[in-house]
C-alpha cells in the first residue's frame, strides 16, 4: 500500500536518511522534483520512479492545487517522513519504524 503525501513547493520529504525536495508543480498530475544528489525527475501520472533503492513514487491522488501529490512505495525498513516531521528524530534509533498518516 503506498503513502500518500501533499507537500508544499520547496519543502523536502525523507526516505531514511536520503531526501527529495519538491522544486516545481505544474499540475496536480506533473511536478520537478529533485533528489539530495542532485537528480531532477519531471514525474507525471504515467508512471512510477525508483528515486533511491527501493522507494518508489508516482503522482498521488490527493491533487491540490500548488502542491504536490506523492504516492510513496517502500519496504517498512525505510521511514518516510515529512521535513517538519524530522526534527527530534535520530534516524539512528534502530527499531524504530514509522509511515505516518497525513
Amino acid at each position: 500500500m503506498a503513502l500518500n503525501l501533499v507537500i508544499k513547493e520547496g519543502r523536502k520529504v525523507y526516505a531514511g536518511d536520503r531526501h527529495l525536495t519538491v522544486v516545481k508543480t505544474l499540475s496536480k498530475f506533473h511536478m520537478v522534483l529533485r533528489t539530495d544528489d542532485g537528480r531532477e525527475f519531471n514525474l507525471t501520472d504515467e508512471a512510477s520512479v525508483e528515486v533511491f533503492p527501493e522507494v518508489w513514487i508516482s503522482v498521488g491522488l490527493k491533487g491540490v492545487p500548488g502542491m504536490a501529490s506523492i504516492a510513496f512505495e517502500a519496504p517498512e525498513h525505510i521511514m518516510i517522513l515529512r521535513e517538519e516531521k524530522m526534527s527530534g528524530y535520530d534516524s539512528g534509533d534502530a527499531g524504530v519504524t514509522l509511515h505516518p498518516h497525513t
